[in-house]
C-alpha cells in the first residue's frame, strides 16, 4: 500500500518528555479539537492518546504530553483535529498554531490561519509523524 508524506519531526531519545502546546491567538471563534496518537503504520491508537478533547473556551492549557520515554513515540503519528464554530453568524478569522517541544526547546511549528470562517464552522488538521534522532 502507498504510504503518504508526512512532515516528520525529530526527536531525542535522552532529551525527556515530547510536548505537544496548542494556541489559538487573536481567536475570538469558539475552537474544539481532538488528538490521537496512532502507532507507525497501523490504525492502532496508543491508549490514553485515543482521542485528547480540549478548546479554546476555558483557563485551562492546551499543552499535553506524549507518553515516556520518547523513544516510545518512534514512528508513531499524531493527528490534531480541529473544528471551529462561528457561534453568532458574524465570521471572523482564525489562527491554530501547534508546537512540538522537547528539552525546552520548540521541536516543530505548525501554523493554521489566520483564516476566515465562511460557514457555520470549518474544519482543519494537521498530522505528523515523529522519528528518533540518528544516532552519531
Amino acid at each position: 500500500m502507498a504510504t503518504r508524506a508526512l512532515p516528520t519531526v525529530t526527536i531525542e531519545p535522552d532529551m525527556g518528555t515530547v510536548w505537544v502546546d496548542l494556541t489559538f491567538p487573536n481567536t475570538v471563534l469558539f475552537c474544539t479539537y481532538k488528538l490521537q496518537l496512532r502507532e507507525e503504520d497501523s490504525n492502532e491508537l496508543i491508549p490514553g492518546y485515543d482521542g485528547i478533547y480540549g478548546d479554546n473556551e476555558n483557563s485551562e492549557d492546551d499543552i499535553h504530553s506524549l507518553p515516556a520515554p520518547a523513544s516510545d513515540n518512534d514512528g508513531r503519528v499524531l493527528w490534531a483535529m480541529f473544528t471551529v464554530i462561528d457561534q453568532t453568524g458574524d465570521g471572523g478569522k482564525y489562527t491554530i498554531v501547534l508546537k512540538v517541544r522537547q528539552g525546552g526547546k520548540i521541536i516543530y511549528t505548525k501554523k493554521i490561519g489566520p483564516k476566515n470562517i465562511k460557514e457555520d464552522f470549518d474544519l482543519a488538521s494537521i498530522l505528523l509523524k515523529f522519528e528518533l534522532a540518528e544516532e552519531d
